[in-house]
């Protein structure tokens, strides 16, 4: 009798096909654990952007948007895309996979309770990776405090109220504000437009239309509009 050992076609996976689904889901969140490549210069700030408090994310393993409770450091993605940044499209592999983050060592499509047990401990911040004497704390200090999620989040539930104007002045005071801090440190203060979004998180501008708003510029002076409304 002849035995035929290979699995059905149904049978449940238990290991890795290289078809690179969950790596065109966005990059990885940085932990503690991966403090190690950042030193050793595997990644990089250039690689890298910040998700602040209160900004609205979307967790692939609660797969549901809501407003951040802590900071988080993620691998970009590929320009116009999700896919992370060092996924190789074409070979379907990753490019710095023996030095590849904790999130990514931890995931089994297949099997997604390592990566649950661990997704959201000891992640890393931008704080932990920018020392206070840093030159540019002090930016990304006063940044947070002019320019919190949260309180743009609380100024956008204003809009449907009798404070609307006051709230939306006070949201586009804070775009100007970020707007002109970034552009000052790029062009006074030497820093490279790629650093932005890992030291001071997705410009407002792209946050806003999460909430289905945007912000034009009408004859010179900043104006809130909801998205695809033409002025």
């Amino acid at each position: 009798m002849t035995v035929n050992s290979s699995k059905s076609p149904d049978a449940p996976r238990t290991s890795c096909i290289q078809c690179g689904s969950c790596c065109t889901k966005g990059g990885p969140a940085l932990h503690k654990q991966d403090m190690d490549i950042m030193r050793r210069g595997v990644i990089m700030p250039q690689h890298l952007f910040s998700l602040r408090v209160g900004e609205k994310v979307y967790e692939n393993v609660v797969g549901a948007v809501a407003p951040s409770r802590e900071e988080m450091v993620k691998i970009k993605g590929k320009p116009g895309s999700w896919t992370c940044l060092f996924f190789n499209e074409e070979e379907k592999n990753c490019g710095i996979y023996q030095d590849r983050p904790m999130e990514c060592r931890a995931l089994a499509c297949w099997d997604t309770s390592a990566i649950e047990a661990v997704y959201a401990k000891d992640r890393l911040t931008r704080f932990d990776l920018v020392g206070p004497q840093d030159a540019v704390r002090k930016f990304m200090d006063a940044h947070e405090k002019r320019c919190s999620h949260r309180e743009m989040a609380r100024l956008i539930g204003l809009l449907s109220s009798e404070q609307a104007e006051k709230a939306a002045n006070q949201i586009l005071d804070m775009v100007l504000y970020e707007n002109d801090m970034r552009a000052m440190l790029v062009q006074k203060a030497g820093l490279k437009n790629e650093h932005l979004d890992f030291l001071f998180g997705r410009p407002l501008q792209e946050a806003l239309k999460g909430y289905g708003l945007e912000v034009k510029n009408i004859r010179g002076k900043l104006a809130l509009f909801p998205v695809g409304n033409n002025p």
